[in-house]
């Protein structure tokens, strides 16, 4: 995310406030939630990515999501299952 002009790289394409964004993406009810979580976990760094949700969110919404993450899906649940067996995630 530039927080000078408080955009993320990865919505370059999309007309989405940043804002509105981070709401979606946390808010399983928002109809946009899961199509929007899981362009967040394709087109941001990983690092990026904490900077929107936690890994909490991520871990319990990756079975749903899984399907839309394309080549990250593989990066995405080798990661969760690894905080899960070290405790840092449920």
């Amino acid at each position: 995310m530039d927080t000078a002009s408080n955009t993320a790289d990865f919505l370059w394409d999309r007309e989405i406030p940043p804002d509105r964004f981070r709401q979606a993406v946390n808010d399983p009810t928002d109809p946009n939630h899961d199509a929007w979580l899981a362009l967040l976990l394709r087109e941001a760094r990983p690092e990026v990515v904490w900077t929107w949700t936690t890994p909490q969110h991520v871990n319990a919404c990756l079975d749903r999501l899984a399907p839309r993450l394309g080549r990250k899906r593989p990066f995405w649940l080798w990661l969760m299952a690894a905080w899960q067996d070290l405790g840092l995630v449920a």
